[in-house]
């Protein structure tokens, strides 16, 4: 789930002017990554653009195109800072994928109010609203804004499993992390990790 608000970011800074589409990310040694996606088996010098790059991320959860893009939003730290200053509470990165010790985290919550930010126009033009619908395969009507039109998307075999963990987080400040499945616009379901800690004052 944390390559959402990594996409997100992409296109606010192409709203910005600080990055095109047709810019050219070029793949080094340290940008690769295991697990997830194609890149990693391309070789070391493979240049793409900014778009294909962040396309990837998404539609085949490629965790090389998520460090090239990681990198070229700021880092890490910057990225995280910016989700917070977004209002998201559970999501940061703390290293370059593959994350193989689950450091990096977001939850269900924060991606119902990062999507609901997206859908009203407050973070992204309508242009590049558009564009990132288009890529994670849902359109705006689709999408919604509310908690319950996120849940719907959530496999119906998942959905309680997900909900108890959220309520025994919330609850018992039990560690939340669950996995589940996602329905993609296309209607195939996606293998999705959510990982989070409420803040509690």
């Amino acid at each position: 789930m944390i390559k959402v608000p990594i996409l997100i970011a992409f296109f606010q800074d192409l709203d910005e002017g600080k990055i095109r589409l047709d810019e050219k990310l070029v793949m080094r040694q340290e940008m690769v990554a295991e697990g997830s996606g194609d890149l990693q088996y391309l070789p070391v010098g493979s240049q793409f653009t900014a778009l294909d790059i962040a396309t990837r991320m998404i539609t085949i959860s490629d965790n090389t195109a998520t460090n090239l893009l990681i990198d070229r939003l700021g880092g890490k730290e910057a990225l995280t800072q910016r989700f917070q200053a977004w209002g998201l509470t559970s999501t940061a990165i703390q290293h370059r994928l593959p994350d193989v010790e689950g450091t990096n985290t977001s939850s269900s919550q924060d991606l119902v109010t990062l999507l609901g930010l997206v859908s009203n126009g407050k973070l992204l033009s309508m242009r590049s609203r558009d564009r990132m619908l288009e890529i994670i395969g849902r359109s705006r009507e689709a999408l919604g804004t509310a908690q319950s039109a996120f849940f719907q998307l959530i496999h119906p075999d998942d959905q309680e499993r997900v909900l108890t963990a959220m309520r025994a987080h919330l609850q018992q400040a039990t560690p939340f992390d669950v996995e589940f499945r996602l329905q993609h616009g296309s209607g195939d379901y996606i293998d999705c990790t959510s990982r989070g800690k409420a803040q509690r004052n």
